[in-house]
């Protein structure tokens, strides 16, 4: 699972009831005023019998204010921080000039994201959907955070980000042992490298899309990242440093 998820989005748009309905607790405080988060909430979320931290972050806001700003920043720490964001939005009124801020900044993070549309229970709707798929953000769920509409669906989107299946399309004709076991080295040593020591490769099948080409797909297990903080190198007593090439970056 994910080491920790944050919720970020504009204020007043659900974050924190959000939180409190995935952590099955009551630790952010929960208003209709904008803006009561001022700091970052920390909870755990369980998903399939495995924790990840998730993070309630206060709303983001374009306001100059000294007190605003910092609210701000503490979101997007929080954002960079974390291995998956739930970008919040309210879908009873209209998208404003904060939630295109809030999209365009995310996509430089180049960090996986899940567009939520919150207060799906609302009798307006208005046209944020519609909205989001003009700015190109297409996958997108409607919940409701307050009446647990739709929660688990989101869990299991989230769980979905983790165990997804990764394609591989060939342009070859036939289909070997040879071809599959390649893409699975490839695959485990893509996970390797970024930290996911305990990958498992669980299947693949093939499937055809025309006389010439197939389409391998593989179901992955990355398991629990591994962070190392430093490293530790013990060398021999009789270790020679003139035996040694400096190598220079």
């Amino acid at each position: 699972m994910f080491t920790s998820i944050a919720i970020i989005g504009r204020p007043n748009v659900g974050k924190s009831t959000l939180f409190n309905k995935l952590t099955n607790s009551r630790d952010a405080i929960v208003s209709n005023l904008p803006g009561l988060t001022k700091d970052r909430n920390h909870g755990f979320i369980n998903l399939k019998n495995k924790n990840s931290l998730l993070v309630d972050t206060g709303g983001i806001a374009n306001e100059k204010e000294e007190i605003k700003e910092a609210i701000s920043n503490q979101a997007w720490i929080a954002a960079m921080e974390s291995g998956l964001i739930l970008l919040i939005f309210d879908g009873s009124v209209e998208l404003n000039n904060q939630d295109f801020e809030i999209i365009t900044k995310l996509r430089k993070l180049d960090k996986k994201f899940i567009t939520v549309l919150n207060k799906a229970d609302k009798k307006f709707q208005s046209a944020a959907k519609e909205d989001l798929k003009k700015n190109g953000i297409n996958n997108i769920i409607e919940i409701s955070a307050e009446h647990s509409i739709n929660l688990n669906k989101l869990k299991s989107l989230i769980i979905s980000e983790e165990y997804k299946f990764w394609k591989f399309i060939s342009g070859k004709k036939y289909l070997n042992e040879n071809t599959i076991s390649f893409d699975k080295r490839l695959l485990k040593n893509f996970y390797l490298n970024q930290g996911y020591l305990n990958v498992k490769v669980n299947s693949s099948f093939a499937k055809s899309i025309d006389e010439n080409n197939f389409e391998l797909v593989f179901n992955i297990n990355a398991n629990e990242k591994v962070f190392f903080n430093e490293f530790l190198l013990e060398l021999p007593e009789d270790f020679d440093k003139d035996n040694y090439k400096k190598i220079n970056n």
